[in-house]
């Protein structure tokens, strides 16, 4: 379905000051998707969801339908036991893979307007683009000496979830950039990393540049 409606779901007449930000980033987000498709961007292609059989696919576990899906993909053994539909879902290792980590400690809250809410808008539009090329992305925030981790997710339907976590946070806490990096799972390692901060980290930069290399 259109971008435009899985946003306007998310926008009620009284919508928080995130919420309201969604059509903006979004076409912030489209124009930058070109720009990362003309430029090279991330180095391989999409998700393939086309496939029925997931030949050449490991399998990943399961979601619940939605309508358009394709029926193909349920599981019916799965059916006939809970009278649930669910989609089986496979992990294609050629898609790109986007991790973003915003740093939301107490430091972000200088500025006018805030550094964090810069670097929450950036990295929202971020992960609008790659999820509008159907690469997988996971959303870290560093707030209060811990990471907070959304899952990983795929596919525009998930855009208005990704500003809305991203919104829930306030800064607060030290940064820790080398602990949160150290935290990245096994298959951001192969894909790209963006780091959101104003490196204002009491180890200094050093141990973070190091977790990164």
């Amino acid at each position: 379905r259109p971008v435009t409606d899985v946003l306007a779901v998310h926008g009620p007449p009284h919508a928080s000051s995130v919420t309201k930000e969604l059509p903006e980033l979004w076409g912030i987000a489209e124009q930058f998707a070109l720009r990362m498709r003309r430029d090279g961007g991330l180095n391989v292609g999409g998700r393939r969801i086309s496939n029925p059989q997931g030949l050449g696919l490991d399998f990943e576990g399961y979601r619940p339908y939605r309508f358009g899906d394709d029926l193909r993909h349920v599981d019916w053994d799965l059916y006939q036991r809970h009278q649930e539909l669910f989609i089986r879902r496979f992990e294609d290792e050629a898609c790109g893979f986007l991790a973003i980590l915003v740093d939301c400690s107490g430091s972000m809250a200088i500025g006018q307007p805030s550094k964090w809410r810069l670097a929450r808008r950036l990295a929202t539009v971020l992960a609008f683009a790659a999820l509008r090329e159907l690469h997988a992305v996971l959303v870290g925030v560093l707030n209060g000496r811990e990471v907070h981790w959304l899952p990983i997710r795929v596919g525009v339907d998930f855009a208005p979830e990704v500003a809305e976590f991203l919104g829930a946070f306030q800064p607060q806490g030290q940064t820790h950039l080398a602990s949160a990096i150290a935290g990245l799972p096994q298959r951001a390692r192969h894909g790209h990393v963006v780091v959101t901060s104003d490196l204002l980290d009491p180890q200094g930069c050093g141990p973070f540049l190091g977790a990164v290399s």
